[in-house]
């Protein structure tokens, strides 16, 4: 029926009065027993809108004038708003957006009554995103570069982006410019870039045939050096080839006991997407644990935490990418650590580390996918370790990890809301549990 329904709506335009605002940013209005999703839309406008896709039996739609805007709508700064899915809000100041972050927090940890202890927002700045992964289409000599549009497979030019670090957007214009001339076939391809310390780190991501049937290599590293790419990788299904180009790939992390300490993430791996976000993650982990000796690092990645927590206490650090956890080895032998610790390659999603490890350790830090640690919380409650931290980028999952915790002797001191995608629903959170009895 839905389906009968859009191709009936398709080319139109539909009047609708937005109900409220969802978790991903969406105005949502109900016409004829069929909900509208409408990005960019608030709540109480009435507004006009085409409708573009189905989704899971709702019908996404583009918002096309604002009849009756609201009294929090204000001017939006960017042409391509909405179109390239990059941002879910421009329309409404930081204040207001601020807010609306916060409550939803609330909300959706109202059953856990924390409310009392979150702690005031910290937010990144505009043009501070550090990591992008851009699609790209060459087709008969033309090439395009950018995100891909909320509706349909177009690629959206990012020339005037508001959220890219300023480096970030200027490499991302020169491969615009410049790298059609070492393409030799049509293709569509994903070009994932980190900002990292003294330059970049670039993988093309290619869904088939190989990085040399594909690109003029040798014209392609040419171009890039000048552009202070540190290093160029070619993903190829499961299989990764990188190309050095200027040194070493290091993640400044800070400074800690007077020494400057970094991180050593393998191509394509996982950053903090601001470095001022990064800074207070790790900020409130180190605070949350000091004074601990013994410490496991749960879901630690290439040692963006690790590395930190290695400074003052022995470390077990469990990941399931055995890439990243070569970055962390890297990370802790170039600090003389490697003796002192002790790194583990295990899916913990399935295979949790048991109590019986846990319960040596003085602090857990935790910082799993979205999709939250189910398994592992329930064998950190048999561990009764003393301080439990938990990172998330998830409320729901970390609402259902942290009833676990609270049901099981565990009390919340603080919680700290991180908002690295200030455009975005997205945001961070970094708490700290105590086992209390």
């Amino acid at each position: 029926m839905i389906n009968r329904v859009k191709k009936k709506l398709e080319n139109t335009e539909l009047e609708l009065k937005v109900l409220y605002i969802d978790n991903h940013g969406n105005g949502i209005s109900f016409s004829n027993k069929i909900e509208f999703l409408i990005p960019g839309a608030l709540r109480d406008e009435i507004v006009l809108a085409k409708p573009m896709k189905t989704i899971n039996k709702k019908v996404y739609c583009k918002l096309t004038k604002v009849k009756s805007p609201s009294d929090s709508r204000i001017r939006v700064d960017c042409k391509k708003f909405i179109i390239c899915g990059g941002c879910d809000f421009r329309q409404v100041n930081n204040a207001w957006l601020k807010d609306w972050k916060l409550q939803k927090l609330i909300q959706k940890t109202d059953s856990l009554n924390i409310q009392k202890k979150i702690l005031p927002m910290t937010t990144s700045k505009k043009n501070s995103r550090r990591r992008a992964t851009f699609s790209a289409h060459f087709q008969n000599g033309q090439f395009n570069i950018g995100f891909i549009s909320k509706f349909g497979e177009i690629v959206v030019d990012l020339q005037t982006c508001k959220i890219l670090e300023k480096d970030l957007l200027h490499l991302y214009r020169q491969l615009q410019y410049n790298l059609k001339k070492s393409i030799n076939k049509n293709i569509y391809f994903k070009i994932q870039i980190n900002l990292v310390h003294n330059g970049s780190d670039i993988v093309f991501d290619l869904p088939k045939g190989s990085y040399k049937e594909i690109f003029k290599i040798d014209n392609l590293i040419s171009d890039l050096i000048p552009l202070n790419v540190l290093r160029v990788s070619f993903k190829e299904g499961k299989r990764i080839f990188s190309f050095p180009l200027h040194g070493q790939v290091r993640n400044k992390l800070g400074v800690l006991n007077n020494k400057t300490i970094f991180s050593f993430p393998p191509p394509g791996g996982f950053l903090q997407p601001t470095k001022s976000g990064e800074t207070e993650i790790i900020k409130y982990v180190l605070s949350a644990i000091k004074g601990s000796k013994k410490v496991a690092d749960l879901f630690c990645g290439s040692g963006t935490l690790s590395i930190p927590i290695s400074e003052n206490a022995e470390i077990i650090c469990v990941d399931s990418n055995i890439d990243s956890l070569s970055g962390l080895k890297n990370g802790l032998k170039f600090y003389n650590k490697i003796d002192k610790n002790k790194v583990f390659h295990q899916n913990l999603l399935r295979t949790p580390l048991l109590s019986e490890v846990l319960k040596k350790m003085d602090s857990i830090v935790i910082n799993p996918p979205a999709k939250g640690a189910f398994k592992q919380v329930k064998e950190i409650i048999k561990s009764s370790v003393k301080i439990v931290v938990y990172v998330s980028c998830n409320i729901n999952s970390f609402e259902r990890d942290a009833i676990i915790l609270l049901n099981n002797g565990y009390e919340l001191e603080w919680l700290k809301p991180i908002d690295q995608f200030p455009n975005t629903n997205h945001l961070e959170i970094v708490s700290k549990f105590n086992m209390v009895n």
